[in-house]
């Protein structure tokens, strides 16, 4: 499957780190993401691997790609000028725990950061 060179999140304008948008901007963006359909720019499998909007599949793919952002950065990158990026991610990520998982009672195993 081919992968975009923009995602979803992305293409919603999400955006972390010096450069990036504030933490009520991303979190808008987070919610939209979680609200609303994929758009059909996207190929049809890709869509799929989002789900439905408000779906348990939906949060998972969001909470899976905020989790796969901050641990790629660890791992590919200099740390130190990530800081800021790293933050967000990690504080984007216990927001939508908060904010969606727990208050909905789903029930797939959170991706934590250590």
């Amino acid at each position: 499957m081919n992968t975009p060179k923009i995602g979803f999140l992305r293409h919603l304008g999400y955006k972390v780190g010096n450069k990036g948008l504030g933490a009520t901007e991303r979190r808008w963006k987070l919610r939209q993401a979680f609200e609303i359909s994929v758009p059909t720019i996207f190929s049809a499998d890709y869509i799929n691997e989002w789900g439905d909007p408000k779906s348990s599949k939906r949060l998972e793919k969001i909470a899976k790609s905020l989790w796969g952002f901050y641990s790629n950065a660890t791992i590919t990158n200099n740390v130190i000028n990530m800081e800021t990026s790293l933050a967000d991610w990690k504080s984007d990520l216990e927001w939508l725990k908060n904010e969606i998982y727990i208050r909905n009672n789903y029930r797939f195993p959170w991706p934590e950061i250590g």
